[in-house]
């Protein structure tokens, strides 16, 4: 891959020179992590009569064994009463009003396990809901996440959500190869991004060695990538230790983005501001590049088996 430099004016210098051209960006993909979860709405239809406390109540979630999906993310429910907001309270002792409702989770125990973990919508005393229409919308996390009520601690290996506590836990970013004169400049979803060369150290710790690998990196835009996005280096050659010692294959090393910033060009007050072809407009100038610091992950580590699409 020729080093691209691109200038203010989106002007593109290639460099073919065949010492330079080993630092030069090489193809990689970009998998954007998941902040948010998918937006999940429904209508409650099976209500239960609970005649120890004189309410009605419907489950919200019930988990499955095993878990599949995902379950609501507690802080982000609303529920709705023909239309109308309903407003949430702390506990059942709370409730005075039909446009009000409280949260249960199932702790469950030993002879009830199987509804551990559910949640639960409870009504107000004395309220009817036939009749009435209820919905409910929430976004959804993880099942891997012990509580959804406060606390944030998605499972580093989960495969659902690969630590980031949403389903599918990242989106590939997708784009059209660049041709130029019937020669590949960018194959189909990849970015151009600069590996320098970098120095590694060994730490010797209780559980082995570990290796410490740290590059600072620079990718022209668009797209605007974000800390803890993941690059995936397509390598056709690699450190000894990344070696299959049976298929001897390399993997495509993976790395996390941590540290970015953007370097930017602000033009002067009497100039327009708008982006420039293979540049990205931001509030402040026009972004020419990007740097970051990326950090290696581990070849053993599970989300190696996260897929992606050439």
């Amino acid at each position: 891959m020729p080093i691209w430099i691109t200038d203010n004016f989106a002007n593109t210098v290639r460099r073919f020179d065949r010492f330079i051209n080993i630092q030069a960006s090489e193809a990689t993909v970009l998998m954007l992590r998941k902040w948010s979860g998918n937006m999940v709405s429904g209508t409650a239809t099976s209500f239960v009569n609970n005649t120890y406390y004189s309410c009605y109540e419907f489950n919200l979630y019930v988990p499955t064994v095993p878990p599949t999906g995902g379950k609501p993310r507690l802080s982000s429910l609303n529920v709705y009463l023909d239309g109308s907001i309903m407003t949430p309270v702390s506990s059942f002792n709370d409730l005075s009003s039909d446009s009000q409702f409280t949260v249960e989770v199932e702790k469950a125990g030993p002879k009830s396990s199987s509804s551990y973990g559910t949640i639960v919508i409870v009504l107000n005393p004395g309220f009817v809901p036939t009749g009435h229409t209820i919905t409910y919308r929430y976004e959804e996390s993880c099942h891997c996440i012990e509580s959804s009520e406060e606390s944030w601690h998605p499972i580093a290996t989960c495969t659902t959500c690969w630590g980031t506590g949403f389903i599918g836990g990242y989106n590939q970013y997708t784009c059209e190869q660049q041709v130029e004169c019937g020669r590949v400049i960018r194959p189909a979803n990849t970015i151009l991004v600069r590996y320098p060369l970098a120095q590694e150290a060994v730490k010797v710790s209780r559980y082995g060695f570990e290796v410490l690998t740290q590059r600072k990196s620079w990718s022209t835009v668009p797209p605007l990538v974000h800390d803890w996005d993941m690059l995936i280096r397509l390598r056709a050659y690699g450190a000894p230790y990344n070696i299959d010692p049976t298929t001897l294959a390399v993997p495509s090393e993976r790395y996390f983005i941590v540290d970015w910033f953007g370097s930017s060009f602000r033009p002067s007050y009497d100039l327009p501001l708008k982006s420039q072809p293979g540049t990205a407009a931001v509030e402040r100038g026009t972004l020419l590049h990007q740097k970051f610091d990326i950090s290696e992950i581990n070849s053993q580590h599970p989300i190696y088996s996260l897929g992606y699409t050439l």
